[in-house]
Formats: structure tokens, C-alpha cells, sequence
């Protein structure tokens, strides 16, 4: 891009050329692997690029905490050979490095953590200093919001899609104090909602839904029927429950659902895909 005729950047294009920025970027090392041993280097497979990954989250933890955050997976484009690599169906770059990426509703990227396993998820979850009872029964998805529980404050409510929504997730971010919106698959509904069958909506017409409140008003589950049956819940934080003026706040957070979009996050998405993808290169050419 730097070095083309329509997209050319003359202060890059002029200081070197394309091919010399390619030896560069292929031989780059940040961190010296010999400061860390055989266990260690086991331990974190993204230790040959953890500095850069560390000061990028690091300005990323330095911004405000809004009320409202989103989380989803995002994916690094890359084919070559790695164990690290994911599939993800359904997403514009398939295969690649997966990040669970904490973000604001205008895109800012307050938090991510580069998945390198299940396992290791799980870990970084026990480190929050959460004590949660049989944390080792946690999905990846359930894993992944909790992951960034100790980024916000306690009352911030979480957007999320049907991936990560799980009754139990539900249940552990209200103790927390914390609310969450989003999307559910049909087998996770809770049995004691007594909602309209997929059949019944069907008889109804496009359009048509039910819904099922808690008794504490705190929790309520939506199903409608479009081209296909959609199942969307809603769980209210502690403090928004307990707010005297919380009935406009809420309506207006509701309006405002379709401007907390979940997907790729653009910035953050070119700055790693740029560096972070060029470091995963092992064979390192040394330079002259």
C-alpha cells in the first residue's frame, strides 16, 4: 500500500523500499527468548510477541470505562502454519488468531485476550482473584466475558451474542452486580419460562412474540418470530434495578440496542494484523 502509485506514502515509500521493509519485518524480534526458560516458553505461546501485545493492552486498560460494553471474537487474519490457528464460520477472515476483544460501544477497545486454549483461558479467569465455585466447568464463551469482569466497574452491563450467553453466565454476572443484552440459543432457555412455542409463533405471523419476566424483575426473555425464531434476553445490574429514575434509562437502553454492534474491531484488528502476524514467523533471518 505504501509503496503503489495511487496509495503511495512518500515518507515510508521514500525511506525504503518494499522489499527492504519485508527483510525487516520478517527478521524483527521483541523480547529476548533467552530470558525465559523451556516452562516458561511452554506456558505462553505468544511469548516471542507478549511485549507488544502487553503495551497495546496497556493503553487500552488506560481508557474510560463506559456503563455499556461489548464483547466479542474478533479473528487476525493468517494462514501460515501454526497450532494457534481458529476457524471461525461466519466471520469475513475465517481462519486466523482468535482474540475475545472487550469493547465500547463507539468501537473503542477497552480490553482483548489472544486465545491460545481452553486450558489457559480458564487460568487467566482464576487469576482475576474470582471466586467462583467449579470454575473448571466453564465454557469458552462463559470464560471470555468473565475474562474481562475486573476491567469495568461493578453495574456495567455487557452486550453479547449467543456464543457466549448461558444461563449460568447470567446467573454469575448478577451476583456481580452486573447486567448483560443479547442473543440465546434455543436450548439454553431456561425450562421455567413458559414461553410460545416455535410452532404457535409460527401460526401467528412474522412479527409476532412472547416474553417471561423473573419475579424479581431483574431477568426477562424475549422470543419473536422474523424469517426464523430469535431469542433475545436481557438481565438488569444491581444498581440500574435499584434507581429510582431507572425506568427511562432502561427504555433508552433498549432503544438503543442496535448501536452497540458486535464484530471485528477495525483499529485494533490493523495494528495487530500488521505486526503482531509478521513476528508469528518463526525461521527469523538475521540482519547484516
Amino acid at each position: 500500500m505504501y509503496w503503489q502509485k495511487k496509495t503511495r506514502i512518500s515518507v515510508i515509500a521514500d525511506a525504503m523500499s518494499r522489499d527492504m521493509f519485508s527483510v525487516i519485518i520478517a527478521s524483527l524480534k521483541v523480547f529476548d527468548e533467552s530470558l525465559l526458560n523451556a516452562a516458561q516458553r511452554k506456558s505462553d505461546r505468544f511469548h516471542k510477541i507478549r511485549p507488544l501485545i502487553d503495551c497495546v493492552r496497556s493503553r487500552c486498560l488506560e481508557l474510560d470505562r463506559p456503563q455499556y460494553v461489548s464483547v466479542d471474537e474478533m479473528i487476525i487474519p493468517f494462514t501460515g502454519r501454526t497450532h494457534l490457528k481458529q476457524f471461525t464460520p461466519r466471520k469475513p477472515n475465517p481462519h486466523g488468531l482468535k482474540i475475545f476483544v472487550l469493547a465500547s460501544s463507539d468501537g473503542q477497545v477497552l480490553d482483548f485476550e489472544f486465545f491460545q486454549g481452553k486450558e489457559d483461558l480458564l487460568l487467566n479467569v482464576q487469576r482475576t482473584g474470582l471466586h467462583l465455585p467449579e470454575w473448571g466447568t466453564l465454557k469458552i464463551g462463559e470464560a471470555a466475558v468473565l475474562r474481562f469482569v475486573k476491567s469495568v466497574s461493578r453495574g456495567t452491563s455487557f452486550f453479547f451474542d449467543r456464543f457466549f450467553a448461558t444461563p449460568k453466565l447470567l446467573e454469575i454476572l448478577s451476583s456481580l452486580g452486573m447486567g448483560a443484552t443479547g442473543t440465546m440459543k434455543k436450548n439454553l432457555v431456561p425450562k421455567q419460562c413458559r414461553l410460545k412455542t416455535e410452532n404457535q409463533l409460527k401460526r401467528s405471523g412474522r412479527g409476532s412474540s412472547d416474553c417471561a419476566v423473573r419475579d424479581d424483575s431483574a431477568f426477562c426473555i424475549t422470543v419473536c418470530m422474523d424469517f426464523k425464531l430469535e431469542i433475545a434476553y436481557s438481565l438488569i445490574s444491581e444498581e440500574v434495578l435499584n434507581d429510582d429514575n431507572s425506568e427511562s434509562e432502561i427504555s433508552e437502553e433498549h432503544d438503543d440496542i442496535s448501536r452497540k454492534e458486535q464484530g471485528p474491531f477495525p483499529l485494533l484488528q490493523s495494528v495487530l494484523t500488521v505486526h503482531a502476524i509478521c513476528l508469528m514467523h518463526y525461521p527469523l533471518m538475521p540482519l547484516e
